[in-house]
């Protein structure tokens, strides 16, 4: 099954109230059969992992290896069997993308990817995992250091993002040489806002060479900062609704979102150290797969959590776009409507998600209660 051409699905959107998010009733049902698929693979997914890390666990599998092997290749083989498990989840998503056109991504660069994401995040967790071990074994306060020294590493992480892994995956160019009159228009709205991002940090991503959905977001640290607009958004809207995605971005960039979550990510890296330390003081023999486990389950059921405080983000700066647009055209709240009624149609964003997949999975709030917001926020400019 083939998607509508976006060129249908923009026609069919254009007549729809700015307010309502609205699909023709052929793309409503496959919007709603799209998320389900993706939905029931998340939580396939979930469980297959910690299915398997529970029987490795069970099978008394790490002490049975460190008998022969060192905890680095340890590690390596109790990784890569949890990634052959759920290599077969990771191709059902991948079809189901193909299958509602949502993906342009033919299945060799599609597995290329994956195995390139794989090594990279391997490879520093064989390293990490059985050191972090060791520190919390050795040293009374080692929890405490590990969780020290795995923050330093996220804040690390989000600063080399942008500039090492991202560009393994797509190609960016700053928007001064890829779409030069979109700059001013752009600089205009940070003039409003207030909040100057330099033309240096935005950047536009290739995204049209894997995926027809259309995005864009704020990533990096410090001076690796910078706003990212997909090609595919910029191909379907117009300036306003550029300059209105764009001061969205702003909006997070202004608020210190990244600093935020690396803050919250730190505090349930505290908790998973302490956790591991009561594990570790209980356990003798090799315990990489019971601390992945750990690790595992804390991270599922940590998810709506961690999406709870997304939605909220996202909010404030759904607010902060609103404000920053005052002034830039004429009505505010019906050019970020029809935006988000333009990107959601494309996207193909369930039109009515139950409260459960709300609550656990969306770190946006819903698309109708977005519209909604632009529809009834008062803005404070004047």
């Amino acid at each position: 099954m083939r998607g509508l051409s976006t060129g249908l699905i923009l026609t069919a959107t254009a007549a729809a109230s700015p307010f309502v998010y609205t699909l023709p009733p052929d793309q409503y049902r496959e919007a709603v059969d799209y998320h389900r698929w993706l939905n029931g693979l998340h939580f396939a997914g979930a469980a297959l992992q910690l299915a398997v890390l529970a029987a490795l666990v069970a099978l008394r599998a790490g002490p049975r290896l460190a008998a022969r092997l060192r905890a680095p290749r340890v590690a390596a083989m109790v990784l890569g069997v949890v990634f052959a498990a759920g290599l077969p989840v990771d191709a059902a998503r991948h079809w189901v993308l193909l299958r509602y056109g949502m993906s342009t991504q033919g299945w060799p660069d599609w597995f290329a990817d994956t195995l390139k994401s794989a090594a990279v995040t391997g490879a520093l967790a064989v390293v990490l995992l059985p050191a972090g071990i060791t520190l919390v074994r050795r040293w009374r306060l080692g929890w405490i250091a590990a969780w020290a020294v795995a923050t330093l590493l996220a804040i690390a992480g989000a600063w080399a993002a942008p500039v090492y892994f991202d560009p393994l995956f797509s190609n960016f160019r700053p928007l001064a040489e890829s779409r030069p009159a979109l700059v001013a228009p752009l600089a205009e709205v940070c003039r409003r806002a207030g909040y100057p991002v330099p033309p240096s940090r935005m950047f536009e991503m290739d995204a049209s060479q894997t995926s027809r959905a259309v995005n864009a977001y704020m990533t990096g640290l410090g001076a690796s900062r910078r706003i990212v607009i997909w090609d595919t958004a910029i191909q379907v809207l117009t300036v306003p609704q550029i300059q209105t995605v764009f001061a969205h971005e702003v909006g997070h960039y202004a608020q210190g979102h990244i600093a935020l979550g690396i803050a919250a990510a730190s505090a349930g890296m505290l908790l998973a150290a302490w956790l591991a330390r009561l594990l570790l003081r209980r356990r003798s023999g090799q315990p990489i797969p019971l601390i992945l486990l750990l690790l595992s389950a804390l991270g599922f059921l940590s998810e709506p959590v961690a999406n709870s405080a997304s939605r909220w983000m996202e909010r404030q700066a759904d607010i902060y776009e609103l404000e920053a647009m005052q002034g830039l055209v004429p009505d505010p709240g019906r050019n970020s409507a029809e935006t988000d009624q333009i990107l959601s149609a494309i996207d193909r964003e369930d039109p009515e998600p139950g409260p459960f997949i709300r609550f656990w999975r969306y770190d946006h709030p819903p698309v109708a209660e977005r519209m909604e917001f632009a529809r009834t926020y008062r803005p404070h400019r004047h």
